[in-house]
């Protein structure tokens, strides 16, 4: 099945790539050549050459890295659909411009009113959609548009993704990241994940998002038509479809890695300091199944969402992220400080 684990056979293909890597970096005489020319430049010492081969073989394996993630993003495939609407187009611009361009299909959804008679696609990119669903825009509805939207993407995109994540319109998502943990995951997983809050019977947080195979899907598909499953338009999205969910086999599962956060339901900020929460914050700690760590502590190395950011701050995470890290470091190495 398309959706099955490949981590054994990406491990052995990075090893590869890093091996190839490193051996073009050591031996390809271009490099050698550029680096003693620059060796030359401090003195022609023998610690300038190491630095040199040192520097050239860091690039090769960022190389090896980015092979990686191309392979991944082929071999695993995510459909992230935005809980949004018609008056957050700066929202929507901030994800096209940023995290939504790795998702394998990106589709904003939005209730259409009265403009239109039935659900309406409009093709923004090859792969972002903006879908407008036949039914009047507002929270009251919400449970509704979710409903409607599943649907949809069950009848018109199925065969197109292996994982759906559903996310909210401010939310920042390192995808890599998502893929990386979905794929060490079984379609037939009985779990779906996010942040996990143990409040309302148990639930993924709708904000930061929740992921789930395209098997549980089908199985989320088939519990709407449940009388357990709520029949109304109103409800809280994300605790009416962890109850749906329940119905089929499927529950919330634990996300975290080590203790620490995967999924955040706040921005970074306030998740590493998370006693300078404003009060209206306070149900935090009532709902989180999980005790949320201090500082450095607070979030897994390969940390995948947050929630609550603005379209600028996508920009400047982005930027952060993807384009700024120390040449020689990428795992947050911190020097020890001897004490004196």
């Amino acid at each position: 099945m398309r959706g099955a684990p490949v981590l054994t056979t990406l491990l052995a293909f990075l090893m590869g790539i890093i091996f190839g890597a490193v051996f073009f970096a050591l031996y390809n005489p271009k490099i050698i050549i550029a680096e003693r020319a620059k060796a030359t430049q401090h003195g022609n010492d023998e610690e300038s050459k190491e630095i040199g081969s040192i520097v050239a073989t860091v690039s090769a394996i960022q190389t090896a890295e980015q092979e990686l993630s191309t392979v991944m993003y082929n071999k695993v495939r995510v459909l992230c659909w935005i809980m949004t609407h018609s008056k957050a187009k700066d929202r929507q611009d901030a994800i096209v411009d940023t995290w939504g361009s790795r998702c394998n299909m990106l589709l904003f959804i939005e209730g259409g009113g009265s403009n239109i008679t039935a659900h309406r696609k409009e093709e923004l990119f090859k792969t972002v959609h903006k879908i407008e669903l036949y039914m009047k825009e507002s929270y009251e509805n919400l449970w509704e548009k979710t409903k409607l939207a599943f649907r949809y993407i069950h009848e018109n995109y199925k065969d197109q993704f292996d994982w759906i994540f559903k996310v909210d319109d401010d939310s920042y998502v390192i995808m890599e990241n998502l893929r990386l943990f979905v794929n060490s995951k079984s379609q037939e997983d009985p779990h779906f994940y996010g942040c996990q809050y143990q409040a309302l019977g148990g639930y993924n947080s709708g904000g930061p998002g929740y992921v789930m195979s395209a098997l549980n899907l089908n199985k989320l598909i088939q519990s709407f038509s449940m009388p357990q499953c709520s029949q109304g338009s109103a409800g809280a999205e994300d605790v009416e479809v962890a109850n749906c969910l329940r119905l089929v086999g499927i529950s919330p599962g634990d996300s975290r890695d080590a203790q620490r956060f995967r999924f955040s339901p706040f921005k970074l900020e306030n998740t590493m300091f998370h006693e300078t929460l404003h009060s209206r914050y306070n149900w935090f700690w009532g709902f989180t199944a999980h005790k949320l760590q201090k500082g450095f502590e607070c979030c897994s190395d390969e940390h995948i969402s947050f929630h609550y950011i603005e379209p600028n701050e996508m920009r400047i995470m982005e930027l952060s992220i993807y384009y700024f890290h120390p040449f020689s470091k990428r795992d947050g190495w911190r020097r020890p400080l001897e004490k004196s």
